[in-house]
């Protein structure tokens, strides 16, 4: 019985000594060493000798750490060998040409196209005086984005939202009838000229933000550059093109995919500040914002992004000459819907020459 108490105490000193042992820096294994120890078989005789001596918890710790430590002449990090891939990535349009903005800015010179948030200009509430920026420019897209476009700009329910709209976000009430305008006129110009009208599209015939995202094999801008040079007299005007040596992945969002008697179309959208009159969004102005922006690079990515998703649901029967109708470029502050596509409109159908040969390039063809 004094044997067996006399356990007990040394088994709670043990514990106890380990565990003020442990929370001043003592490595952990000390506990599990004492414990270790109390498991022996105490020796028989009359003076019993301690089971574990409470320096020794410490003397063992401290020497199995420094039998783990190393000489410090024997210390190194280790070396990290495995080969980085730094030129994979995920790219866009956006990142393709951020390279090209600077050249652009030197060479087309538009200081009506920076941001302004319509401070110390006079009260004008049309949408040529609307707020201009990106956080500008995304509130316009948004509200495209959510009507629909069958009822008009006129219809309650769309009214309210944009008034709703236009409370959330911070903007007056005034710039109402100024979007309320927007939206009829967008909807209702012919964009061919002839009987071309969003409003005329039933749901099931366009796809609003149509995502894309495919691999894209190495790329570099010098092949690039010739290639779009060759075939679009645009991409010719244009700063070149000077992104580092990339592959991985291309992705994007297009605002608007329609088809229109059997053919598919991509509308984007853009609020550039060109003017405040209908005549600074003629036919040559928006052709040169084009080419400022690069928008030839953004709107063949998107045909190729079209045609790969088309020769995927048509199979065989994809035709580009039958089912690829181009692009619409639809400047916001310059669609009128009575001047049809005299201002504002902008229509290209890149060639199939182009369009297959950025395909394969992007595919990693003919490499």
């Amino acid at each position: 019985m004094i044997a067996e108490a006399d356990r007990c105490t040394a088994l709670t000193a043990t514990v106890s000594i380990a565990v003020s042992l442990t929370r001043l820096g003592t490595p952990r294994f000390a506990l599990d060493v004492a414990i270790a120890r109390l498991g022996r078989r105490p020796r028989r005789t009359s003076t019993a000798r301690p089971l574990v001596r409470t320096s020794e918890i410490g003397v063992i710790g401290l020497g199995r750490l420094a039998r783990a430590a190393a000489p410090a002449s024997a210390l190194a990090a280790r070396r990290f060998d495995t080969p980085v891939d730094r030129d994979w990535q995920s790219s866009s349009y956006s990142a393709l040409t951020r390279h090209a903005d600077a050249r652009a800015a030197q060479l087309f010179r538009q200081p009506e196209l920076a941001a302004d948030d319509g401070a110390g200009r006079p009260r004008d509430h049309s949408l040529f005086a609307f707020p201009r920026g990106a956080r500008h420019g995304s509130f316009l897209h948004g509200l495209l984005e959510r009507i629909e476009f069958a009822p008009g700009a006129d219809a309650p329910a769309t009214r309210e939202l944009l008034a709703r709209s236009l409370a959330r976000e911070g903007y007056g009430a005034e710039w109402l009838p100024a979007l309320t305008a927007m939206i009829d006129d967008v909807l209702g110009c012919a964009l061919d000229g002839a009987r071309l009208r969003l409003r005329d599209l039933a749901p099931a015939q366009r796809v609003v933000e149509m995502g894309f995202e495919f691999p894209l094999a190495p790329l570099d801008c010098v092949r690039l550059n010739a290639l779009l040079a060759a075939h679009d007299p645009l991409a010719r005007a244009a700063p070149p093109l000077a992104f580092a040596r990339t592959r991985g992945m291309l992705t994007g969002f297009i605002d608007l995919v329609f088809e229109y008697q059997g053919r598919y179309f991509i509308a984007d959208f853009k609020s550039n500040h060109l003017g405040s009159r209908i005549e600074d969004y003629a036919p040559a102005r928006l052709e040169h914002s084009i080419a400022e922006h690069r928008y030839d690079l953004q709107y063949v990515l998107y045909s190729v992004a079209l045609q790969r998703f088309l020769r995927a649901r048509l199979g065989a029967g994809y035709d580009p000459a039958a089912h690829f109708g181009g692009v619409y470029y639809l400047y916001l502050r310059g669609v009128r819907r009575a001047s049809g596509a005299d201002y504002g409109v902008f229509h290209t159908r890149p060639s199939r020459v182009l369009i297959d040969a950025l395909d394969a390039l992007f595919a990693g063809d003919g490499r």
